[in-house]
């Protein structure tokens, strides 16, 4: 019930047009129950005056029937129309709001979910959310009006069919689908979790395929994703037969309810106790208040889907983030001195920490570069500056304020950051470079290609900026992505570079080349370069040297090789 009440809350906004909708709806249900009604009295009628060689004025009738009938299809058509319209309104709203909720959960919590199964859920799952309203809302609403609507009409003609179609309404409307949900709620649910685990496999496994081609391990990916299908395949029949053996019994009842109607009605006519024109219109009408329960069976089915699917969005949605903003947050950086002090940091409790006691300060405009092995410490920097973590201990400050005195948004406009991980998109090289700044033009666009050694390679492509790099930019080599992700940060206007392995990838030439020209031609931007080749590192003003999370001797390229530490025996065998 809560999951329910928290998607009716989401709904708010469309709650008028769902609203008109479900009217609509109703109106169209008692609409088809009172044409068939009366045109099974108006058959009656007619054949009864044609025996009796008797006139019957057939114009008023035949214009209800003509009436209820545009009504019907009028009604139809406009319910349509608004609930679909409703529903699209809804879908763009919960999975903007969703998304808003995941957003700042990434990259720390999200962590904890594997990719394809976030995408399942920011995807799949908040499209079945659409069914709470028009699948299991709307149809109960419509069911209980329009039944008290008939039973009450009935009561005038006859008591005990009013009864009898209560019964009927009740057992094919209330009591068989909710058998059906019962007897189907854990395959549905069994059915969702597989189907999303199916989505989380396939995604991973599709993004690794080069990899997996090659060490051979594609086929025990394959055979273990068709037994994966398998699965929900046998959870998918459970439930269909389950609706299959509902659906039959609904028939049976049917019939059975059609014949008691007429072995009730029947007598009475024959004694005369009532108008025998009343037979076949309450047969008729019987038949036809079926309309006004049959989206309850979708409704039961649809319930255990949405509930399902509800839980594992709200699941995520309700995630709290690592990081959370300033209640008065500070929105102006007065100047760009970046200082830690004593900041350490772990991962988990329990964890060894991955920062000890760091402290050190670049300068506004000024070029350090920290070095060491790998878990060092080093990227942790990057996500504590950013926020995507808050350190354990110590301070983090920027301009004179620490830096979660900050707003999230002014925080991270500071820097111009490249992940030591590749993120391209599946779009061209310019709507790559233009995430950076938007209104970019290509003179720019080329400008900070040229700085990274890019922009000789990208007029050698066939469409150049309109160049189409692939998903993950799969067409391009790894050290060309790599220099497209630079040339992405170059282009951003953030005062402070901060640059995660930029050389990853690059030949020794390239990669020279590259630390030269992001110190020479950086202008007033500070440059907290981070990275475990020395390849022109003389050219910062200083360099941290970390292992372990501590920092083990800093100092210029030049005082660090004439020292016999630990930057020197790695010079040794890096540059040897």
């Amino acid at each position: 019930m809560k999951l329910l009440l928290r998607l009716l809350a989401l709904a708010r906004p469309t709650r008028w047009s769902f609203a008109l909708g479900a009217l609509l709806t109703l109106i169209v249900v008692l609409a088809n129950v009172a044409l068939l009604g009366l045109a099974g009295w108006f058959i009656a009628a007619m054949a009864a005056a044609g025996l009796a060689g008797a006139s019957i004025n057939y114009f008023t009738p035949a214009a209800g029937i003509r009436a209820f009938a545009i009504l019907r299809t009028v009604g139809r058509y406009l319910e349509r129309l608004i609930n679909h319209d409703a529903t699209l309104r809804l879908l763009s709203r919960l999975r903007i709001w969703v998304y808003r909720r995941i957003e700042p959960l990434a990259p720390a919590v999200l962590s904890r979910y594997r990719r394809g199964d976030v995408l399942t859920r920011l995807v799949a799952d908040v499209d079945t959310l659409d069914n709470a309203w028009l699948r299991v809302f709307s149809p109960a609403l419509v069911a209980v009006f329009s039944t008290a609507a008939m039973i009450v009409f009935l009561f005038f003609l006859s008591a005990r069919i009013a009864f009898l179609d209560l019964g009927l309404l009740a057992i094919v409307g209330i009591v068989f689908p909710f058998l059906t949900h019962r007897l189907g709620r854990h395959s549905a649910g069994r059915a969702t979790a597989t189907a999303g685990r199916i989505k989380a496999a396939l995604v991973e496994d599709f993004s690794g395929l080069a990899e997996l081609q090659a060490l051979g391990a594609d086929t025990a990916r394959r055979e273990a994703a068709v037994r994966h299908n398998r699965g929900l395949a046998q959870e998918q029949d459970r439930g269909l037969r389950i609706e299959a053996i509902a659906l039959g019994l609904i028939v049976l009842a049917t019939g059975t309810a059609l014949g008691l109607t007429w072995l009730l009605v029947a007598p009475d006519a024959a004694r005369g106790h009532m108008d025998p024109l009343y037979l076949p219109l309450l047969v008729f009408f019987v038949l036809a208040s079926l309309e006004a329960v049959q989206g309850l069976p979708g409704a039961f089915r649809a319930l255990g889907d949405t509930l399902a699917a509800a839980e594992r969005v709200f699941e995520i949605a309700d995630e709290t983030p690592i990081v959370t903003e300033s209640v008065l947050p500070v929105n102006m950086v007065e100047n760009h001195d970046l200082a830690f002090d004593s900041v350490r940091l772990r991962y988990a409790p329990g964890l060894g920490w991955a920062l000890d006691g760091v402290s050190f300060e670049l300068s506004a405009g000024a070029a350090i570069a920290v070095v060491g092995p790998s878990g060092a410490g080093k990227s942790s920097l990057a996500h504590l500056l950013l926020r995507f973590r808050d350190a354990d201990a110590g301070t983090i400050s920027l301009g004179g304020h620490a830096i979660g005195d900050y707003g999230l948004e002014i925080l991270r406009a500071q820097f111009a950051w490249s992940a030591q991980s590749t993120r391209l998109f599946s779009t061209t090289l310019r709507e790559n470079l233009r995430l950076a700044r938007p209104a970019a033009d290509d003179q720019e666009l080329w400008a900070a290609l040229d700085t990274v050694g890019l922009a000789t390679e990208a007029h050698g492509f066939e469409r150049g900026l309109d160049s189409f790099v692939g998903a993950g930019g799969m067409m391009l080599s790894a050290g060309q992505a790599r220099r497209l992700i630079l040339a992405r940060a170059w282009l951003s206007a953030a005062p402070i570079l901060l640059l995660d392995e930029p050389t990853e990838g690059l030949d020794a030439a390239n990669e020279r080349a590259l630390i030269r020209a992001l110190a020479e031609n950086r202008g007033q931007r500070s440059l907290l370069l981070i990275t475990h080749r020395l390849a022109g590192l003389e050219r910062m003003d200083e360099i941290i040297v970390m292992d372990r999370g501590r920092v083990i001797e800093r100092g210029h390229h030049d005082e660090l090789i004439a020292h016999d530490g630990f930057y020197r025996r790695m010079a040794d065998y890096l540059l040897a």
